[in-house]
């Protein structure tokens, strides 16, 4: 079992699109967000523990592996994402565009909200309850818990879920 005085810098990690539109409900947004978690894990930044992709927002539950620090992996996360969905988003003449689009100094699109919501795991009860609650969303959006599981099993790539417990290798 995992020990907390071991892993540290485990959080749980909400990002919102602006004034919660709803653009990740495209396959192809939510594959930018997917590819950029396993770029982040495939260079040893990030440890994914899990996350859910809804409409408008997405929830993780990361490590952030040392040196690295989680504002700049944060940036570097919700920057690429943004460029990614903002490109896909001009080369369909998307509708979207207009949803994006804000008026302020520093630029003219804008994808997440500003100041993500983050909360650190520092005990085993919360990293369960937080992936408790990914695993509930994953169930509603899919109806059931049969369709659910391989999802889960993919998002939740280190853990095994059984019907009462929750082990941590």
């Amino acid at each position: 079992m995992v020990s907390f005085r071991q892993t540290s810098n485990i959080y749980f990690f909400t990002a919102t699109n602006l004034n919660w539109n709803k653009l990740l409900e495209n396959n192809e947004h939510k594959n930018i967000v997917i590819n950029s978690l396993k770029f982040l894990s495939d260079n040893k930044r990030v440890k994914v523990l899990g996350f859910v992709i809804m409409p408008s927002h997405i929830h993780l539950i990361w490590q952030i592996l040392e040196p690295h620090k989680k504002e700049k992996v944060q940036r570097d996360f919700l920057k690429y994402t943004a460029q990614q969905i903002k490109w896909k988003l001009i080369n369909s003449n998307s509708p979207l565009l207009d949803v994006i689009r804000v008026n302020v100094k520093d630029r003219r699109s804008q994808i997440w909200e500003r100041n993500p919501f983050w909360f650190e795991l520092d005990n085993t009860d919360t990293l369960l309850q937080k992936l408790n609650y990914i695993t509930i969303i994953l169930v509603m959006q899919n109806g059931s818990w049969q369709k659910s599981q391989k999802i889960i099993h993919f998002q939740v790539r280190d853990f095994i879920y059984q019907k009462i417990q929750i082990m941590i290798f």
